[in-house]
């Protein structure tokens, strides 16, 4: 993916409405989810690894691929300073690069 398509992918972020409660209902699943996005932001920062997020807001599923520079207990900070509600992320793949 070039590297000016991949900040398309991005700007769509900020139109989106995403929902009040958790995309994802098992603690279990949150868990892991949080954990990956930790490692996430912990590899992004050291050697620039991309994860491929699932992201669902009130009308659709999206997938993107980014960085995560940083993983709060509510939000994610990735590329460009965007910064997304954890409670919308249903999945998180590491790249390997």
């Amino acid at each position: 993916m070039n590297h000016d398509a991949r900040q398309d992918d991005l700007l769509f972020l900020t139109e989106l409405t995403f929902p009040d409660c958790d995309v994802l209902s098992n603690p279990r699943d949150q868990r892991i989810r949080k954990a990956r996005l930790l490692q996430a932001a912990a590899q992004g920062n050291d050697s620039g690894a991309e994860v491929e997020l699932i992201l669902q807001d009130d009308f659709s599923c999206r997938q993107i691929r980014t960085r995560v520079l940083a993983a709060g207990d509510d939000r994610v900070l990735v590329d460009k300073g965007i910064s997304i509600p954890l409670a919308c992320i249903s999945r998180v793949q590491i790249l390997l690069s």
